[in-house]
């Protein structure tokens, strides 16, 4: 561990792009104070989970972008990795936001729906292997991720992501193309009719 935590920077990104482990782990170490400083003093996230969500988002989509690593200039990569901090420190924020309105909708009086937890874990599944099979390429996935998972605005996506968008439009047609293929998919198209039909039958049942 010694000779690679002592390695030039440029050429540990370098061996953790070409799928070196140890090179990967020595990155979190080495950059883990300087995550922590971009995240500064905030109340609303934990920094252990911003660094957990920006550290996997750049292990998945940093090495399909060999240019950040062309030259022995940190700039670039560096930018990549604050991007990708910012990013999960909005997701987070909106996830407990969301988590927050739920915890009030749940302490109202309004009766409780019923709620098999086998069903909805096969639901989940039946939905995730649909949505996978949907998204073609890593620009799709990571512009679902970001607009229908964390709920950042496309305007924000292509501030945060130029490499893979080139503007604002781009973040929309990519978007739609998206949304085009899951409404056409038949699998939730059945999907859905199948849960109207017992949303109605709940209704008209005495």
């Amino acid at each position: 561990m010694t000779s690679i935590y002592n390695q030039n920077k440029m050429d540990l990104f370098r061996r953790a792009f070409a799928g070196d482990e140890e090179a990967w782990t020595v990155l979190q170490i080495r950059y883990t104070p300087l995550i922590r400083h971009w995240v500064g003093f905030q109340q609303q996230v934990e920094f252990e989970d911003v660094m957990q969500e920006a550290w996997i988002a750049f292990y998945r989509y940093a090495p399909l972008h060999p240019s950040l690593v062309c030259d022995d200039t940190p700039e670039r990569v560096l930018a990549y990795l604050r991007t990708c901090v910012k990013t999960a420190v909005i997701s987070l924020n909106r996830r407990e936001r969301r988590y927050a309105f739920m915890q009030r909708l749940e302490c109202t009086d309004a009766a409780p729906l019923p709620y098999d937890n086998h069903t909805n874990v096969l639901l989940r599944i039946v939905i995730g292997n649909c949505v996978q099979r949907c998204l073609l390429t890593d620009e799709e996935r990571l512009a679902f991720h970001l607009r229908l998972v964390c709920d950042i605005k496309p305007r924000d996506i292509a501030a945060m992501h130029p490499l893979q968008f080139t503007d604002v439009e781009h973040v929309y047609t990519v978007i739609q193309r998206i949304i085009r293929r899951l409404r056409a998919d038949p699998t939730l198209q059945s999907l859905r009719s199948s849960l109207l039909s017992e949303c109605s039958e709940e209704v008209v049942s005495p």
